[in-house]
């Protein structure tokens, strides 16, 4: 537009024409250059690092089991599944973990019942180092969060006794692992966690002597 209006402009069309259609003109030709230069900055494309999700599982009991691992060695994560939010190599992570075990002893005289109920959470950061399209390792510090609630019933001879006990704590923990990206949106993984924490615990007992 602003070619075909100086061309129209330089034609011998402009001897004829007014000292106000001039003026008119070159106000026109000013403002087309002004939104010619306006419409170039909004084409411009902005690359934006987009913000993906994972939903992630923990394979390390699975692991540990197959190797035979020892827990003397390393911890065992309780954590069995969690979400991933990240952006490139870096990622906020929540994971939760939820473990119930039962265990029961008979005797000629009585028996023992043990019921665990434990609730593991975390949320923390992640720093992701690829090695593959399909394998990466990472580095990451987590807060943690435990609850513990232990119940304990014992009879011996017809004399019965109950005990509960309720644990709860706080802690952080540095971690590291390998994960298997299957897709853009699941991964499995397995780590080592070194957590360090603070808890403090009630106990409940009673008896029917």
């Amino acid at each position: 537009l602003i070619k075909i209006l100086i061309l129209f402009l330089e034609s011998k069309q402009l001897k004829y024409m007014p000292t106000i259609n001039i003026k008119f003109g070159i106000i026109l030709l000013f403002t087309l250059f002004y939104f010619n230069i306006f419409s170039q900055e909004e084409l411009k494309v902005k690359v934006k690092i987009p913000i993906n999700y994972e939903i992630t599982a923990n394979a390390t009991q699975f692991v540990k089991q197959f190797f035979s691992l020892s827990n003397n060695n390393f911890e065992v994560s309780p954590y069995l599944a969690g979400i991933r939010v990240y952006k490139r190599f870096h990622s906020i992570r929540a994971q939760i973990g939820i473990n119930y075990s039962k265990n029961t002893e008979n005797g000629n005289f009585g028996g023992n019942k043990t019921e665990i109920l434990s609730s593991n959470n975390r949320i923390g950061y992640q720093k992701e180092i690829r090695l593959s399209n399909h394998f990466s390792s990472f580095l990451g510090v987590d807060l943690l969060h435990k609850i513990e609630n232990t119940n304990t019933f014992s009879s011996n001879n017809g004399f019965d006794t109950e005990q509960k006990i309720a644990e709860n704590g706080f802690g952080i923990a540095p971690t590291f692992g390998i994960q298997w990206n299957i897709t853009n949106r699941l991964g499995v993984y397995t780590e080592v966690l070194l957590p360090i924490m603070k808890s403090h615990s009630s106990n409940f007992q009673r008896s029917n002597s």
